[in-house]
C-alpha cells in the first residue's frame, strides 16, 4: 500500500506540472487514475512474478532437503537375531524414522537389501536376506507406504560390514539396509 502512495504522489506531482493551464482538473483526475492504474497492473505482475518465483524456491529447497533427508537415512540398517527374519519391537520402532520420511516424499522409492551372517551356506543366506528384507518391506506397507515404490533385493552372506568370526560381528552384518532414491 505503501508503494502505491508513493506513487500515486510522484504521478500526481508529474501530471500537475506538466498539465498545460487549459487541462481541466478532471482531465488531471483521470490521467493520474490511469497512471495508477497501469502503475498498480505493473506491479500486481512483479508481485505476481516474485510469488511464482518464491515458492519455486520453497520447493527446491524442499526436494533438496529430502535429499539431505534420504542421504542420511541411506545404509541406514535394522538388526535380527540369528536364523530369523522377524524384527524385535525395538528394531520395529527403529523404522519410524523411514516410515516417517516415506509417507511424507511420495517420489522417493527405496531398495531393501537383507543380509545374513557368514554362516550357513550361500542358498540359505540368499533366501534369509530376501526373506529379511521382505519382512521390512510388509512393514512398511503395514504403515502405508505404498508396495510398489519398495524393492527388495539380498546379499546373503556376500557384503560383511564386519568380517571376524564372532557374535558381535555377526549381530551387524543379520541386517536389513536402506537404499532410499528419487
Amino acid at each position: 500500500m505503501k508503494k502505491l502512495s508513493i506513487i500515486a504522489a510522484l504521478l500526481l506531482g508529474a501530471s500537475v506540472a506538466s498539465a498545460q493551464t487549459t487541462t481541466t482538473q478532471e482531465d488531471i483526475k483521470a490521467y493520474v487514475n490511469d497512471q495508477i492504474t497501469d502503475a498498480v497492473t505493473q506491479l500486481s505482475k512483479t508481485d505476481g512474478d516474485l510469488q511464482t518465483q518464491i515458492k519455486t524456491l520453497e520447493q527446491q529447497v524442499a526436494e533438496l532437503s529430502a535429499m539431505v533427508e534420504a542421504a542420511n537415512l541411506n545404509n541406514f540398517a535394522v538388526y535380527f537375531d540369528s536364523n530369523s527374519n522377524t524384527l524385535s519391537a525395538e528394531e520395529v520402532a527403529n523404522l519410524t524414522p523411514v516410515i516417517e520420511f516415506l509417507q511424507k516424499n511420495a517420489s522417493a522409492t527405496v531398495i531393501i537389501e537383507g543380509y545374513a551372517d557368514e554362516r550357513g551356506t550361500r542358498e540359505y543366506n540368499l533366501g534369509l536376506g530376501k526373506d529379511r528384507a521382505e519382512s521390512v518391506k510388509q512393514i512398511l506397507v503395514n504403515n502405508g507406504v505404498v508396495a510398489d515404490r519398495i524393492g527388495v533385493l539380498s546379499y546373503g552372506k556376500e557384503r560383511p560390514i564386519c568380517i571376524d568370526s564372532n557374535e558381535g560381528c555377526w549381530r551387524i552384518n543379520r541386517r536389513a539396509q536402506f537404499n532410499i532414491r528419487f
